[in-house]
């Protein structure tokens, strides 16, 4: 493991995204200098938290936003078509 700051981050960077703390990590298993698989941890100054997982070497291609409350759980997923995601 490396540490590192996932490209994505620089569009989405911590503050840009108002975090007041951000930790990356990542992994280059087949190229070098090239994460292939990163963890971002995002903290903000109200209490939320927000974890970001980014792999190229999954065989599952997903593309979701949860958003966990106290009573409910919020799934977006943005392979589906609008209606059903």
């Amino acid at each position: 493991m490396v540490l590192c700051t996932p490209r994505y981050l620089h569009d989405f960077g911590p503050r840009r995204s108002g975090a007041d703390t951000c930790a990356c990590t990542g992994g280059n298993y087949l190229h070098q200098g090239i994460a292939d698989v990163t963890t971002t941890h995002l903290e903000f100054s109200s209490g939320l938290k927000a974890h970001i997982f980014v792999s190229w070497l999954h065989p599952f291609k997903e593309q979701k936003l949860i958003v966990v409350g106290e009573k409910k759980m919020a799934v977006f997923d943005d392979t589906l078509c609008w209606r059903t995601s």
